[in-house]
């Protein structure tokens, strides 16, 4: 069967009867049959085997009744299955060249290792030893005997006959290459060290005369023209695409550091509509546009998909994640890109976008705050503009004037982004073409258009020129470059035809003035499906707030948004193209001391609007319909909340606990930048790294808590508790200075029960 266009093993085992030519009921085998076999001496019973080791002997005349299960110690897949003649063996052959034996016989018996009933095999003779010689410093070599020959051995042929200048010995290898040589498939293979890299192997060439011989063939010299074509111009070095690699670690195991040697935080590239990761940033180093995002998100935003809080928390993680990659804000919904998109077009339309909503979502009027004072502004003035509008906003006024009757009307209009328009060729504009021109032509821009003038009612054209008084400009300018030709290309190119931005700008300004965050209550109604007995946290008292230290335990559950893209290559590797998209479903927080430590008080189902790809039901416990406001019994809260909950509590500088499955890069995903000085992971606890295996949370609570959980499903406030409990077994087994002996009896048994690991 397949699964999104791939191949996936049927989850059943089809059985036939061939003397009766009908189908007999399925055997179920949820992992997957990858090899089956029939046992030689119970002809109704089968053997079938799973890529990851599962062995499971079954009757296929009866499948309801119990059958054998065995689990093979493995590391890789199996590859191959036998059963030997007699049925008292079964081999499995695994990737690794190891072959795995299963015997149905008590270990006190003794089975032969053939397994069939015949004579034992007649065995040779045993050689008689060779005289033993005695070797001393004085042996002559001649002692040794030689053998017949009557022709020169290969020995002794001299250099001269053994080599030859037609096919000399393949140069030795350098140790640089050596040394960090790996195999696969018996193929050696290694990366090119920097000192070794550059032109190898070639052979220089004298220029090719390609012109004819005569005058009159010779073809007339073509005008050259040096400057870069529009259409297919070499990226700058510092503007290609950087590809990040994945290895079974996720992202968080790719070296950010080795691109990014600065202290500012960059963005992934990753995810879908990377294209405004450079506008992000950009409003990011506006400090009056980040202040403002920032105290967004204090705020009792009303809306829950908000882009002025979204880039509030961007804010907050680029400045607390230095010179680490942050995942960007979905400020545009998540689809394919078209191959042909035109991202020069694209950008400068989501940049109008993001823009017009940053000032609908920021405006709160009249309880707007005053950001900065404009030269000449009436500070008495008790209502305010929106914040974007007081940053961005140009009040322009447009004055409209008819060609007939001279009639003047004038018409205010409040713009934020200014579309730079140039110069056409061959123009009569007397302006010039360096930048101070456009920028000014592109603000006190003249048009012209034809209409019927209500004062001579007569079908008219007339001419519309924008006025802006030199007290009306914004502290900042927000401009398109509308660069969409090559003949506006050609004014960002300087005389040697190389592009150029400004090297140096000097804004004056003043900070940004502190932002008043007023409250509001919303007194929503409850749901009719909503299951009281569901709800099991216990709000924070005044006297439980978290202080600097406070120990919190917290687990996070996710669904899947989007699968991962996978593509496997020639020589057997496979390459994650994409890694999976995951969403915050649930979030669990818990008292980590005090009177009621381990009494969770936050407990969030978070509620989405995207179509679910896969609710990971094994891993997170989060079931069809437990995220729809229809048909969920649990009070769901926007995504945005929880970030809001979560953030308060990293600025409280409070002492996380992460489990086993919930690692720092769980809240990472989501825009929070944990400081590692507080974070307290359990895996991290728990673990040896000369073992290079870490141990699940399920296999630690039965072994050091003697507690039985995620029996029937996952559970996050379980979840959480047990990894508080098993923090608090550490401190105890680490104050006695037994916890170096406890952990390697966890790992000794662990070995027994490689299935719960």
């Amino acid at each position: 069967m397949f699964r999104q266009s791939r191949p996936y093993p049927d989850p059943l085992v089809k059985v036939y009867d061939l003397r009766t030519m009908r189908a007999l009921p399925p055997i179920p085998f949820p992992s997957g049959p990858a090899f089956i076999h029939v046992l030689p001496k119970r002809t109704s019973s089968i053997v079938v085997t799973s890529l990851q080791g599962l062995v499971n002997v079954v009757d296929a005349s009866d499948p309801s009744a119990p059958g054998e299960f065995h689990q093979l110690d493995m590391t890789s897949y199996l590859t191959s299955l036998s059963v030997s003649p007699t049925g008292t063996y079964i081999a499995s052959g695994d990737a690794e060249g190891v072959i795995h034996l299963l015997s149905q016989a008590p270990e006190d018996s003794s089975l032969p290792l053939n397994g069939f009933d015949g004579q034992p095999i007649p065995w040779a003779d045993h050689t008689e030893p060779m005289p033993d010689i005695e070797w001393t410093d004085s042996t002559p070599l001649n002692s040794i005997g030689m053998p017949h020959y009557d022709s020169p051995l290969l020995s002794a042929w001299s250099p001269v006959v053994a080599s030859t200048p037609y096919y000399p010995p393949p140069a030795r290898i350098p140790p640089q290459v050596l040394s960090s040589m790996k195999m696969n498939d018996n193929i050696a293979y290694a990366p090119l060290p920097k000192e070794l890299r550059g032109h190898r192997n070639l052979i220089p060439v004298g220029p090719k005369k390609d012109v004819a011989r005569f005058r009159s063939g010779k073809p007339r010299k073509e005008p050259t023209n040096d400057r870069p074509s529009f259409e297919s111009m070499e990226i700058p070095k510092f503007y290609r695409r950087v590809e990040i690699e994945y290895s079974k670690f996720g992202v968080e195991d790719f070296d950010f550091g080795f691109y990014n040697q600065t202290s500012y935080s960059g963005l992934e590239t990753h995810i879908l509509n990377s294209y405004t990761n450079a506008l992000v940033q950009s409003l990011h180093y506006i400090h009056p546009i980040r202040h403002l995002a920032k105290s967004h998100i204090t705020t009792d935003c009303p809306s829950e998909h908000c882009l002025l809080c979204e880039l509030g928390f961007v804010s907050r993680m680029l400045e607390d994640a230095k010179a680490q990659g942050s995942n960007a804000i979905e400020l545009v919904d998540y689809g394919r890109e078209n191959a042909e998109v035109d991202y020069a077009q694209k950008i400068q339309t989501f940049h109008r976008f993001l823009i017009d909503h940053l000032t609908s979502e920021g405006n709160s009027f009249p309880n707007n705050p005053r950001i900065m004072d404009r030269n000449g502004e009436d500070n008495q003035e008790p209502l305010a503009a929106a914040p974007i509008t007081q940053l961005l906003g140009v009040d322009a006024k447009n004055v409209i004037v008819c060609q007939s009757c001279k009639a003047v009307r004038e018409k205010e209009n409040m713009t934020h982004i200014i579309d730079l328009t140039y110069p056409r060729k061959g123009g009569t504009e007397s302006s010039g073409n360096d930048f101070a021109s456009i920028l000014q032509n592109s603000l006190l821009r003249t048009m012209t258009h034809k209409a019927t003038c209500q004062t001579c009612k007569h079908f008219s054209t007339f001419s519309s020129r924008r006025a802006i008084a030199s007290e009306d400009l914004p502290p900042f300018l927000a401009l398109n470059t509308s660069v969409f030709n090559e003949e506006n290309q050609d004014f960002w190119l300087d005389s040697r035809n190389q592009t150029f931005l400004p090297a140096r700008v000097q804004i004056h300004g003043q900070s940004a003035e502190d932002i008043d965050s007023v409250g509001t209550l919303y007194l929503t109604k409850l749901h009719r499906n909503r299951d009281h007995s569901a709800t099991r946290h216990e709000l924070l008292r005044e006297d439980e707030l978290p202080n600097p230290g406070t120990l919190v335990a917290i687990d996070a559950e996710f669904v899947s948004m989007q699968q991962e893209e996978t593509e496997f290559r020639s020589d057997g590797t496979k390459k994650v193209i994409r890694p999976a998209r995951l969403s915050l479903a649930r979030v669990s927080v818990l008292r980590g001391d005090g009177p009621q430590q381990g009494v969770p008080f936050i407990d969030d189902h978070i509620h989405t609007s995207e179509t679910i790809v896969d609710y990971l039901t094994e891993f997170s416990g989060i079931k069809l319909g437990d995220l729809d406001p229809v048909y969920s019994r649990y009070t769901l809260t926007p995504l945005k909340v929880v970030y809001k909950k979560l953030r308060a509590l990293v600025d409280l500088e409070a002492l996380f606990h992460f489990l086993g499955v919930c690692c720092p890069s769980d809240i990472v995903r989501q825009d929070i930048f944990v400081p590692p000085e507080q974070v307290i992971d359990t895996v991290d606890l728990y673990f040896v790294k000369a073992r290079q295996r870490r141990l699940s949370l399920r296999f630690l609570s039965w072994f050091v808590l003697k507690q039985h959980i995620q029996t029937d499903n996952h559970d996050s406030i379980e979840d959480a508790r047990s990894a508080l409990d098993l923090y608090y077994a550490y401190q105890d087994l680490e104050s006695q200075g037994l916890f170096d002996q406890k952990l390697d009896e966890i790992y000794k048994e662990g070995r027994q029960y490689v299935s719960i690991f």
